[in-house]
């Protein structure tokens, strides 16, 4: 079987493999509707945060703002810009 030019094999792309995320959502599945469990997992979060665990607030700012964009490109490309506004 030959692939037609410009018409991809694998339109879908490569499926990304995440078995960590793939287990706790079965988890949080088997839970149902009491959610107590993951509130404790929650409350832990907080509590480590709170006492001033960088790891901790880093993920509770992830999770709550979203995480900061990371630049992508050359080291030219990062430079600071002007902008002329006449």
């Amino acid at each position: 079987m030959t692939f037609q030019p410009g018409i991809s094999g694998n339109p879908g792309g490569r499926g990304r493999e995440k078995p960590f995320r793939d287990a706790l959502r079965i988890e949080i599945a088997a839970a149902g509707e009491d959610h107590k469990a993951l509130r404790r997992v929650g409350r832990a979060l907080l509590d480590r945060a709170g006492t001033g665990d960088v790891a901790a607030i880093s993920a509770l700012a992830d999770r709550i703002d979203g995480k900061v964009p990371q630049p992508t490109g050359q080291s030219d490309e990062l430079l600071p810009t002007r902008l002329h506004i006449s």
